[in-house]
Order: C-alpha cells, then sequence, then structure tokens
C-alpha cells in the first residue's frame, strides 16, 4: 500500500467512526503530506483554537510513522482553518514589529502552541532588523519579539 492509499483509507476510517461527511483532498511530496478535509458542520474536527485539528494531525503522523518507520511534515486543514489563522498570526506578528519599531521596546505576544510558535519565528527572520525568542512554560510559552 502506498502512501497515497494508506492516508486516504486512514482518514476515510477516522472520518466514518465519526460520522462525518466530507470531501478528502490528499498531497503527498517526498517527506510531507497535506491532507485538505472541506465540508459542512465540521466545527468540532477543529476544536478550540484548533486543538482537535491538532490532534488530528498528531494521530495521522503518528500513524505514518508506525507504517513506514519514517516522520513525516504532516499538515492538515479543515475548511480553510489555518490558512486564515496564518494570516492571522502574520497580522499579529507586523503589528508587533511596528510596535517593536515605534517604542524601541521588545513586544510579548500571547501564548501559542509549539506550531503557531514556529510560524510566527520563521515569518518574522524575513525581517532582517527583527528577532524572535520563546519564554515561558508550558501552555504560557510565548513568543518575544525584539529589534536585532
Amino acid at each position: 500500500m502506498n502512501k497515497d492509499q494508506f492516508i486516504t483509507q486512514y482518514m476515510k476510517d477516522v472520518l466514518n467512526h465519526l460520522n462525518v461527511a466530507t470531501v478528502v483532498n490528499i498531497d503527498v511530496a517526498e517527506d510531507s503530506v497535506k491532507v485538505v478535509l472541506t465540508g459542512d458542520d465540521l466545527n468540532f474536527l477543529i476544536g478550540f483554537r484548533g486543538t482537535s485539528l491538532d490532534a488530528l494531525q498528531a494521530l495521522l503522523a503518528l500513524s505514518l510513522y508506525n507504517k513506514y518507520e519514517e516522520w513525516f511534515n504532516v499538515f492538515v486543514d479543515i475548511n480553510g482553518y489555518k490558512e486564515k489563522r496564518f494570516e492571522r498570526l502574520e497580522d499579529l506578528a507586523k503589528k508587533a514589529i511596528d510596535k517593536v519599531r515605534f517604542f524601541s521596546k521588545e513586544v510579548a505576544l500571547p501564548p501559542m502552541n509549539s506550531f503557531e510558535r514556529k510560524y510566527i519565528h520563521e515569518f518574522v527572520s524575513s525581517y532582517d532588523d527583527m528577532q524572535t525568542e520563546s519564554t515561558g512554560e508550558g501552555s504560557e510559552r510565548h513568543i518575544v519579539v525584539s529589534s536585532s
């Protein structure tokens, strides 16, 4: 069974178990997997701040590892939720950058999960005069944006 077939069957099994009717689009590259689900009334699959979606993504990543004994960069999105979240994260980062430049002080962003923090770090790294650092522990871990 190739990766496409495995992922298709895995997602079909999970979604059938949850009695969810959805369209599943899968894009598999050498070391990455992108799964996009579209359908009606899928908010419960996203969960509060995307926690259920993150769990679904983690389960797929673990299942792929168990099957193929290698890690894949797994991305699962539902009805464009993550794309919209990325846009909001970019807006948040841009506002923080503006504040750092205007007030010449570092700016702390609200706590985020590791996936969101990584996205912010990568986004801010495109600004030569800015740097980021993750601070805090557990659910209070957040990013501090400062000038470099």
